[in-house]
């Protein structure tokens, strides 16, 4: 386990509103050494993904995050006996976990070894050896493969390793959240090393947990002694293991009995949904289904539960806000209270506020509903000011019959079960009818809620179509200085009316390699003869969701971003290759604006124009620069700190003043006078 020092960034230093100043913080890294055949890039960039994801949901709140090192990312081109030799002098042996991903094939054979990845899990094995607190993770994906991978497997049931096994890429990606949130709980939490992992579909353990709300909405969570022997001092719903022969709605009326002293009726239980995960404790890890029930009569507000052993504290908290509790969760338990959250307070308020005014023919808004809590009909109210949908004040009303469409738009959205996730998207005008007036209305309101309150964006999915609902996009840092200043190269979207970063649309990571796609995004926005001039280094992968820019249609659709960013520099000796094109691009656009007759929708989307902006500056407000909007910067600055972004920076091109004294300006006022 390494331990890293991170010192105050300028935004600390300015003092950060949202986390408060801090100079300096102990960060726990555990590091994760990612081997497989080359081409499994979409297995790669799915895992680096999915534990990016549990370094910012859990890691921030443990004090620790995954640091994952692979070949693609973290190896310089070099020579040696042959490639994999070039990998093992670069990557030393001081990771905490070994990962080896396999599907049909093992890899290209070495000189030593059947194939690299091969090579890196015997490495792996020795490293162990001297080190037993390391941890050796096998994945094999899709079918049962050939002859190879079954030889594989044997072997490593004879070397004592115990691996997993994933049919589908939807499988691989639940199971690696699950067992590396585990892990990061055992290895930081618990404080103790985590098992292998091996197969066992038919030994399934099953448990219940039962949400319990009082008056006021609020759900109750148990706390796990200091001595529990499994994730002590976590918080958790009510529930425990199912007995033989038990049904769930039986083990969840026993389970309440004895932990919380309640007597429960299984009339009054529905059940909500199953949760699949991993289940932690002595021995290896064993799956398990999670039956999550609902108790729908409400408890006496604030009742005090009696204890048993199993717990050694209780709270009752609100729903909204289970995200901002200072405490930290058990498995499953978060996305359980997210599902809680979605059903008790969106989609049922939502639904019975639409039911009102369908039934009543008024816009105005119920000041009672039964079954909502006054401080629940408040709060979805304030929802639907904020999107500009209706008018609070003495009363309540919906702003007009095109806000009555966008309420059913939010209750019909709001039912589906997280399916942006699951590459959909909201295609409002074809759902809905609405018009053109409409569209930019729901547009504004959209773009207000979404960019400031995450659990409304994870509620508003819907499966409805599927086309371009996924995007996967490269961003390119280039850096340049002028006077030991660091600048940022932006590029101006004149349809948008916004900075952007040096982006683009870029073939999917399996069909394309990483240099390839961002060479893809130079040849697009500046030239293909750039692309030479040019060295990309993989800096961070994550996702994002958001409104279309509307640069593939003019729907209001809410679309995944699957994000690479290449931190990029210029070879020596092209510095001045590279700023001419960028003036060159400049030039061509103020000459069309100036001398062109008129410019459609399609050619403002792709007419760009690009400016220096200076880094401390973007640093200091992601979203805006010298008063004009910025988009996609505060979403890179979410993933990378100032530290890292500045390090990034370590290779600028070095600027002249002209390169500052940009005509944009000018420009703008062209393309708005010329807009068709």
């Amino acid at each position: 386990m390494r331990y890293d020092w991170v010192s105050a960034d300028s935004r600390a230093a300015r003092g950060s509103r949202r986390f408060g100043r801090r100079l300096m913080e102990s960060v726990r890294v555990i590091k994760v050494f990612l081997a497989s055949p080359m081409d499994l890039a979409e297995e790669r960039a799915v895992f680096r993904r999915v534990l990016d994801r549990i370094s910012d949901r859990f890691g921030r709140r443990l004090g620790a995050r995954y640091d994952v090192v692979c070949w693609e990312r973290d190896v310089r081109p070099d020579c040696a006996d042959d490639a994999q030799d070039v990998v093992n002098r670069q990557v030393p042996l001081d990771y905490d976990v070994f990962v080896a991903l396999f599907r049909q094939r093992l890899g290209t054979p070495t000189h030593r070894a059947p194939s690299g990845t091969v090579e890196e899990y015997e490495r792996a094995l020795v490293y162990r050896a001297a080190r037993p607190d390391v941890s050796i993770m096998c994945y094999f994906l899709g079918d049962e493969g050939g002859e190879e991978i079954g030889g594989l497997k044997a072997r490593m049931a004879a070397d004592g390793v115990l691996f997993h096994e994933a049919l589908t890429r939807e499988k691989f990606e639940d199971a690696v959240f699950g067992h590396f949130t585990d892990l990061l709980l055992e290895r930081v939490q618990v404080g103790r090393g985590p098992s292998d992992l091996r197969p066992d579909r038919s030994d399934v353990a099953r448990s219940v947990s039962v949400a319990l709300l009082d008056e006021r909405d609020r759900v109750l969570i148990l706390r796990r002694p200091p001595d529990a022997k499994v994730a002590p001092g976590l918080w958790q719903l009510p529930g425990g293991k199912m007995d033989a022969g038990e049904a769930p709605v039986e083990t969840a009326v026993r389970e309440v009995g004895e932990e919380l002293g309640f007597e429960l009726s299984p009339d009054d239980l529905t059940f909500v949904r199953t949760f699949h995960s991993t289940s932690i404790g002595k021995g290896r890890p064993r799956p398990f289904d999670m039956y999550l029930y609902l108790y729908e009569p409400r408890l006496e507000a604030g009742a005090v539960p009696t204890l048993s052993s199993e717990s050694d504290a209780f709270e009752w908290i609100d729903l909204t806000r289970f995200h901002l509790f200072d405490g930290a969760f058990l498995g499953t338990n978060l996305a359980m209270l997210r599902v809680l959250w979605r059903e008790l307070c969106l989609t049922r308020v939502l639904g019975a506020v639409l039911e009102h005014c369908e039934r009543s023919g008024s816009l105005e808004l119920p000041r009672v509903l039964p079954g909502v809590s006054d401080e629940r009909l408040a709060q979805t109210y304030a929802t639907l000011s904020l999107l500009g949908l209706a008018e609070v004040g003495r009363g309540a009303r919906m702003t007009g019959a095109t806000s009555l469409k966008v309420l059913a738009a939010l209750c019909d959205l709001s039912r589906s079960d997280g399916s942006v996730f699951d590459d959909s998207h909201i295609d409002v005008v074809s759902r809905f009818g609405l018009g053109d007036a409409d569209c930019r209305l729901l547009r504004d309101h959209f773009e207000r809620a979404l960019y400031s309150h995450e659990s409304l964006l994870v509620s508003l999915s819907c499966k409805t179509q599927t086309r371009n609902s996924v995007r996967d996009v490269c961003d390119v840092l280039l850096f340049g200085r002028l006077d030991e200043r660091l600048y940022l190269l932006l590029r101006w979207d004149f349809h948008a009316g916004k900075y952007q970063m040096f982006a683009s649309g870029t073939p999917a990571p399996g069909s394309a390699s990483f240099r390839e796609r961002a060479d893809h995004v130079v040849a697009r926005r500046l030239d293909s003869s750039v692309c030479r001039q040019l060295d990309h280094l993989l800096a961070k992968s994550f996702t994002t969701y958001h409104l279309s820019a509307g640069s593939v249609d003019d729907d209001p659709i809410l679309r995944r971003y699957d994000v690479d960013v290449s931190a990029s520099s210029v070879r020596a000796g092209r510095e001045g290759d590279f700023l001419r094109a960028v003036r060159n691009v400049n030039r061509a656009a103020r000459l069309a604006l100036e001398f062109g007759w008129s410019f459609s929708t399609d050619e403002l989307k792709e007419l760009g124009y690009f400016s220096w902006c200076a880094l401390d500056d973007l640093l200091e407000c992601a979203t805006e620069y010298r008063g004009r909007p910025v988009r996609g910067f505060a979403e890179i600055m979410q993933h990378l700190s100032t530290a890292e972004v500045v390090r990034l920076a370590s290779r600028p091109v070095a600027l002249e003043p002209a390169d500052l004294d940009d005509d944009l300006d000018v420009c703008i006022e062209f393309a708005r006078a010329k807009r068709a």
